[in-house]
């Protein structure tokens, strides 16, 4: 990616975020997102993320605990890769 941020995109609405992206002119970044039978959420970012910003795209429609969590995970995932700065929206429906 050119740019010096990286846009991912959580569960909740991948849509929004494919149109963000578009009128951005980049690409969502590559992670995974696994949920385990116990309802426990793990995320993967596959970008070296370190020294970026990240902007995380996941709105908090119902259910909301779970995409709640799931945003928390991704922010705890990017804290780990050592990013520079971490921005996200909360949005409801």
């Amino acid at each position: 990616m050119a740019h010096d941020y990286y846009l991912f995109a959580g569960s909740a609405n991948p849509a929004l975020a494919r149109s963000i992206a578009a009128e951005l002119g980049v690409q969502p970044g590559a992670c995974a997102v696994d949920r385990f039978p116990d309802g426990e959420v793990s995320v993967r970012l596959d970008e070296s993320v370190r020294r970026r910003e990240v902007f995380l795209v996941q709105p908090t429609a119902p259910p909301v605990n779970d995409h709640l969590v799931e945003l928390l995970a991704f922010a705890d995932a990017c804290r780990r890769a050592a990013v520079a700065r971490i921005t996200t929206e909360l949005v409801s429906h």
